[in-house]
């Protein structure tokens, strides 16, 4: 009898230690997020989706890429997440990005839409926001579409990624495949591509973004970030604490 409650409390404590999962819908990555999140923007490009959140009396912009569907950068895309950013600014709101994106769409439709104009004047609307803007990857990032992530040079503080997540300037499969018709482009590439790490730890040492968390991690540093946010200490201190 003895041994067999030591067996309970085993299995006990392993189910009550056991990793969060990274999210695999929308409704699973919304439940990571805390604060009551009202929808705006519903009827435009669903690539993006754009909440007003309220957590404990602190309102903030919440972008969000859904996961597992294909959320290319489309020109619809940008002018949403411009008009998002416009909204929050003349509420005065941090803002944070969970991006999930392959990056733009090549299609020659878009590039007759104006996307480049578009794209630019996003970078501008990112640049020129005043307050705490933060990016946290939790899939793919991609291309131009990275701008997204609001990065450190473009005024936005240190981007991080959840394990598991891809970034570069496309997917590793789409570069092998252009380039498979030059073998010496192709062995170029694959040389390398052997010297990037999956872990992401390249992009750490090179601080294109601060560092690679657990889900469990990242729940409990931005639920920290969000503590010093509401209670109205400075940027330094929210990145530093």
């Amino acid at each position: 009898m003895l041994v067999l409650s030591k067996c309970w409390i085993t299995l006990w404590r392993n189910l009550m230690s056991s990793p969060t999962k990274t999210p695999q819908t929308l409704k699973e990555l919304l439940d990571l997020i805390p604060g009551e999140k009202k929808e705006i923007f519903e009827q435009l490009e669903p690539g993006v989706r754009v909440y007003l959140v309220n957590h404990r009396g602190m309102n903030y912009g919440l972008f969000v890429n859904p996961p597992g569907r294909p959320n290319l950068f489309k020109t619809e895309t940008i002018l949403k997440y411009s008009e998002g950013l416009k909204l929050f600014k003349k509420l005065k709101l941090p803002v944070f990005s969970f991006v999930d994106t392959p990056g733009a769409d090549p299609r020659v439709a878009e590039n007759d839409k104006g996307m480049i104009r578009e794209l630019n004047e996003l970078a501008m609307n990112i640049m020129d926001y005043p307050y705490f803007k933060m990016g946290v990857v939790h899939g793919r990032c991609y291309g131009g579409a990275s701008i997204v992530c609001f990065p450190y040079f473009f005024g936005g503080q240190p981007v991080v990624a959840l394990e598991g997540s891809n970034i570069g300037i496309m997917g590793n499969q789409i570069i092998s495949k252009l380039l498979s018709s030059s073998k010496r482009l192709h062995a170029v590439w694959e040389m390398n591509a052997a010297m990037e790490c999956d872990d992401l730890s390249d992009y750490v040492d090179v601080g294109l973004i601060e560092k690679v968390m657990s889900v469990d991690e990242f729940v409990r540093e931005f639920r920290h970030r969000l503590d010093w946010l509401r209670l109205g200490d400075s940027v330094d201190a929210v990145i530093h604490s």
